[in-house]
């Protein structure tokens, strides 16, 4: 059976602020074995699926595109932290201000893939973006100080206009997404 790795998120573009404290992340990190996630690839994600058979694939696109229904989100971006055991940190990630629509936006993603046979995850949603991935720290404490000097910045805000369900194809470069379908916001 053919099966495509796949995931429903929403894009995002970061402003100055976030720019601003990655190029300091980058610089004070540069010897540290760290993957930065390139611009365009930010996102949110509402619901990573994995491998999804092909032939269910566009029966979930239409569900998407039948349920969703919001307006469009502009949220502050809120913290910058990590993931992962202390001694082994995972991922550095950004976090959002808590949201309603942003809940009702998950609620309505995870009723439209139940429709479709798949299962609620038991995984307690987390809204955050992922801005780099951690594949081994030299000197993790110079790390934890780093974020905790830049942990409360301003980090600006984000506008969603949009949710995609993706595919995502891994490379050495990194992954590949390709837009399986998209559901545009109003306002």
């Amino acid at each position: 059976m053919d099966f495509y790795r796949t995931f429903v998120a929403l894009p995002i573009a970061v402003g100055k602020e976030v720019e601003q404290i990655l190029t300091i992340l980058k610089q004070s990190l540069n010897n540290e074995r760290i993957s930065w996630v390139s611009p365009d690839r930010y996102h949110l994600t509402l619901r990573f699926l994995g491998d999804t058979p092909v032939k269910q694939v566009e029966a979930i696109a239409n569900q998407l595109l039948q349920e969703i229904k919001s307006a469009r989100i502009r949220l502050q971006l809120t913290t910058l932290d990590s993931f992962g055991p202390r001694k082994r940190p995972r991922v550095v990630w950004i976090g959002f201000q808590e949201s309603q629509l942003l809940r009702k936006l998950f609620t309505d993603t995870q009723r439209a893939l139940t429709s479709c046979g798949i299962p609620s995850s038991d995984q307690p949603f987390t809204p955050h973006l992922t801005v780099g991935r951690i594949r081994s720290l030299k000197d993790p404490d110079r790390f934890y100080q780093l974020l905790d000097e830049l942990k409360y910045r301003d980090l600006g805000f984000v506008e969603m206009d949009r949710l995609i369900y993706y595919r995502s194809i891994l490379g050495n470069n990194g992954p590949v997404y390709t837009s399986l379908c998209q559901v545009e916001f109003e306002g």
